[in-house]
């Protein structure tokens, strides 16, 4: 027997079929009338739920209603308010992500290939688009996750981003990600890299800075103080926790607290991450930013606790200008204080 089409609604004693063969088209409310279809399972009331009102479905969702206010095209997981209008919308019960673990894939939408091991195979989220009237859609990016080996076992994975120039350009790598390296590409030449160590390298290591003189007012001639210049302190030292900075030893630049006492806007903080090793030696402090909800409008405080580290913006290179400078200072003042001793006699 070969069930077709279930039309209308009101049916209160259910429909059985033993031993249906569904081998044909099925459509469930042809008429568009407002009611809802859903499937149970074993201790859930809602395991599917397509919510006819707002033409929204929901997997796993409970029994609410899927309001357009509320809740992507497609829900997974359970209830959120204000969650949005997304196409898709997941939600878990993660609450942390700091720490190494396999199991972080558990409540999160998930992207892969089943695919042997293969150097370059791995899973895409990909972006379309058209690029010309009546066109079919193209591949306008993806960022994928791919096997950096063919070696049955290893798990490493590098993440890529790539984008298109026009419809018919080759796709062209914007950026890879790795445990071992971050690269970044502009018009399919690499241009920028950090290796494992940290180290810095680019095609071009001048930074530009917005200059703009019209975008610029009260400008006036600056001389930096020479007595501010020598107060500078270029030290020698090593990390407590040298992997967390490229295995380096022996290192020469300044501390940024006393950086901070001749001059405050060469010294900022920044956050150490959950897996860094030097959060043992800072003291955790709360910070506060008041936002603005996108949802509802209303401005709201976020408040986190953070391990705040500061940093200079002086590196190792500027400690050795420093320096230099500072001795050819020296020797200017002692030959000046001996040409004054000279034009005295």
């Amino acid at each position: 027997m070969a069930l077709t089409k279930v039309r209308g609604s009101g049916v209160t004693s259910g429909i059985t079929i033993s031993g249906a063969d569904l081998d044909g088209a099925v459509t469930i409310n042809e008429s568009s009338a407002d009611v809802d279809f859903r499937v149970e399972g074993n201790g859930n009331t809602h395991l599917i739920h397509a919510d006819a009102g707002v033409d929204r479905v929901g997997i796993n969702s409970g029994a609410t209603d899927l309001n357009a206010g509320n809740y992507a095209v497609l829900n997974v997981g359970g209830v959120v308010n204000n969650a949005g209008q997304q196409a898709i919308f997941c939600t878990g019960s993660k609450t942390g992500y700091g720490g190494a673990s396999h199991y972080l894939w558990q409540n999160v939408l998930a992207v892969g290939d089943s695919t042997s091991q293969a150097a370059d195979t791995g899973g895409a989220l990909v972006f379309t688009g058209n690029y010309q009237s009546g066109e079919d859609q193209v591949h306008g990016g993806t960022i994928e996750v791919a096997k950096r080996n063919s070696t049955e076992g290893n798990y490493g994975f590098n993440m890529v981003g790539r984008t298109r120039e026009h419809g018919n350009a080759t796709m062209q790598i914007g950026f890879l990600f790795g445990y071992d390296r971050v690269q970044f590409f502009t018009a399919g030449t690499h241009r920028f890299n950090i290796d494992g160590a940290g180290n810095l390298t680019a095609s071009d290591t001048s930074i530009g800075s917005l200059s703009d003189e019209r975008l610029k007012t009260n400008i006036q001639d600056h001389t930096y103080p020479l007595d501010t210049f020598k107060k500078f302190d270029v030290k020698s030292f090593d990390w407590k926790q040298p992997t967390e900075h490229g295995d380096r030893s022996n290192q020469k630049g300044l501390i940024a607290q006393e950086v901070e006492k001749v001059d405050p806007s060469f010294v900022y903080e920044y956050e150490l991450g959950d897996t860094s090793k030097d959060r043992e030696y800072i003291p955790t402090s709360q910070v506060s930013k008041k936002f603005t909800d996108d949802m509802d409008g209303k401005e709201k405080t976020e408040v986190r606790d953070v391990k705040l580290a500061k940093a200079s913006k002086l590196n190792q290179k500027d400690a050795m200008y420093i320096s230099v400078i500072q001795q050819l200072m020296a020797k200017v003042e002692t030959l000046e204080a001996k040409v004054t001793a000279l034009e005295s006699k």
